[in-house]
């Protein structure tokens, strides 16, 4: 089987089940609700849309990454997801993932001991619809859970 063809299955599984429950992709941070090594919300509650109401069962990034550039990006991703402004997240971990491609890094994110290419995260986070942290950064008071179960399709 082609590398390009496992992407798309990879990408494909990921977004299909992303937005129902946690999936660890790769490392100690890579997968939604997967923070720390362990199943954690980056941020339970919004206010603005934009702005994390961090509780104390939040993520609270203290375990080292797999020592990949992709799961420091991915640690990076969540330390902004619980974050004032979460605004700039999706973007600044899309352009982490990329820059990890020509870094001199070449350890990869590690499912287990399965190796997952760092394309396989970029392109994951690429199709994020809703372009902030798994939620919408627009609107009222929102929690992942509500948004998740009343937003089937991205806004434009």
């Amino acid at each position: 089987m082609s590398t390009v063809i496992f992407l798309f299955q990879l990408v494909l599984v990921f977004v299909s089940i992303s937005f129902t429950f946690t999936l660890d992709i790769c490392g100690n941070y890579c997968g939604p609700d997967w923070c720390g090594a362990r199943i954690s919300q980056e941020c339970s509650g919004y206010s603005k849309g934009y702005t994390c109401d961090k509780a104390s069962t939040d993520c609270q990034e203290r375990v080292p990454t797999d020592g990949s550039c992709a799961d420091a990006c991915c640690m990076q991703h969540d330390a902004c997801c619980g974050s004032l402004n979460r605004r700039p997240c999706n973007n600044n971990v899309i352009n982490c993932l990329k820059t990890c491609r020509h870094s001199n890094n070449t350890k990869h994110c590690l499912h287990g001991y399965l190796p997952v290419p760092v394309d396989a995260v970029l392109v994951a986070m690429e199709l994020d619809p809703y372009n902030c942290c798994g939620t919408k950064c627009s609107g009222g008071n929102n929690t992942r859970s509500n948004v998740r179960t009343t937003t089937n399709t991205p806004t434009t």
